[in-house]
């Protein structure tokens, strides 16, 4: 967090809870030892109650889909930093909030089983620097299991190397990812693991052969302008149904384009407040 907020700084955590030993009271108790005030929001469930609870706030924590709705909703606000985690970070995502909001967006990467740190990027925003004393990361082949070469892409397992309470060895995470051996322009000369490309669970195999998954459709649906959220549901292994959260119609040949099945375009509030956790594609 030292790379994102100094002493005499502050930070709104929306994201966890209270309750001890959350990743909120983590962070919280993590930045009072650098001086670095923070106070505990929780998840966002009123999009205008977090707006004002974030005012004068130097850094904001938060998860994607959320953090994305609140600056579609208030262009105003003006953290210096944003930190996502908890899900899937989409690049059109990124892009948006560092050029509306005007701040420097940071990603996180991490999960229960890694005791919620894994690694964070630094102000290079050039893959994430891991916790290296405590795990051991490794990218293999998701049918084999065999270990793969630097830079090639593949599935992400950990093994812990101080835990005793619930110590893992290879253990497969589902994430698909690569590690970067390069030095870091910050400096660092350790491994990093490069940007997570998603989940091999969430990919769906469509009637036609091809296929879809909710970060390639994250990507394509966050970067249209003024859309706050949206929901998709797969009919059939063919059709998608879109429901949009937008002031203005979406160019729905142009997303036929993008998209490797038939799509419907619907209208409606959609919040991402639901507390559902990551995020999905619905099947009908």
């Amino acid at each position: 967090m030292s790379t994102m907020v100094h002493s005499g700084q502050s930070v709104l955590i929306m994201m966890s809870s209270r309750t001890e030993n959350s990743i909120a009271d983590l962070l919280e108790k993590a930045l009072k030892r650098i001086g670095v005030s923070s106070d505990i929001h929780g998840n966002v469930k009123d999009a205008a109650a977090a707006l004002e609870a974030a005012k004068g706030y130097d850094c904001l924590v938060g998860v994607p889909a959320e953090i994305m709705y609140l600056c579609r909703t208030d262009d105003r606000l003006r953290p210096e930093s944003v930190l996502l985690s908890a899900d899937y970070v989409p690049e059109s995502v990124i892009r948006y909030l560092e050029e509306t909001w005007h701040c420097k967006v940071f990603t996180h990467y991490g999960m229960t089983e890694t005791g919620f740190g894994g690694g964070v990027q630094c102000e290079a925003g050039e893959g994430y620097h891991l916790r290296d004393a405590d795990l051991l990361i490794e990218i293999v082949d998701s049918i084999t299991g065999k270990q793969l070469n630097a830079g090639k892409l593949g599935e992400v397992v950990l093994t812990t190397l101080r835990n005793e309470a619930m110590p893992l060895i290879r253990y497969r995470t589902g994430d698909i990812a690569r590690i970067l051996t390069k030095p870091c322009p910050c400096g660092g000369i350790l491994p990093r693991l490069d940007k997570v490309r998603g989940r091999s669970a969430n990919i769906i195999r469509l009637e036609n052969g091809k296929s879809i998954n909710i970060h390639d459709l994250d990507e394509i649906m966050f970067a249209i302008p003024g859309l706050r959220n949206y929901s998709a549901r797969l009919v059939g292994r063919n059709r998608l149904l879109l429901t949009a959260d937008t002031k203005s119609q979406l160019d729905a040949e142009l997303l036929r384009e993008k998209l490797p099945c038939d799509i419907k375009v619907e209208y409606g509030t959609v919040v991402p407040f639901t507390g559902a956790g990551k995020r999905n594609i619905c099947l009908e």
